[in-house]
């Protein structure tokens, strides 16, 4: 994973999955430190300031950490159902994520910098959210095909549109 200055690569190694980051035209990775459970790298938010990874303890949890601090990690999402595909929203205010629900996958939204509500976005299915670049829409793949939610945030609480059909998916 890139991070979005392009000056440095977050990766892990097989078959331990340790985590390592190294900087353009170093010689050596640098670990990341992981004293937890073994983590995959999900994301980093727009200013680099933290990791999105996904711990492959089961279920699977989203948690985040600090870049260049203190190696602090925190849970984002823990839940009885395994939590994937973590996606920080460009503002930096909000979590995309597939919860892998006992009926199939759905995507939800919650608050990544603070305490919030949890909101269901996908209603038939749901994986892999992306957001788009202004932060007004979320597109993920649902059991019709590629969807697109709008997004609005009003007084801190997410509003989130019906989902729209863009195309099949074959």
């Amino acid at each position: 994973m890139w991070a979005l200055d392009s000056r440095r690569v977050y990766f892990n190694i097989v078959p331990n999955l340790e985590l390592r980051t190294m900087a353009i035209g170093a010689r050596e990775p640098q670990r990341v430190d992981n004293a937890g459970d073994f983590l995959h790298f999900e994301d980093i938010t727009r200013d680099g300031r933290y990791l999105v990874m996904k711990s492959l303890a089961v279920p699977y949890a989203v948690w985040i950490q600090r870049v260049g601090g203190p190696a602090e990690r925190r849970a984002l999402v823990h839940d009885q159902f395994a939590a994937t595909q973590a996606r920080v929203s460009p503002d930096g205010h909000w979590l995309a994520f597939t919860l892998e629900l006992p009926r199939g996958p759905e995507v939800f939204v919650q608050p990544f910098d603070r305490p919030g509500e949890r909101y269901q976005i996908s209603q038939t299915g749901g994986t892999g959210a992306v957001w788009r670049a202004d932060n007004r829409e979320l597109y993920y793949e649902g059991t019709e095909g590629l969807m697109a939610v709008t997004i609005s945030e009003r007084g801190g609480a997410l509003d989130a549109g019906t989902p729209q059909k863009l195309f099949a998916l074959h």
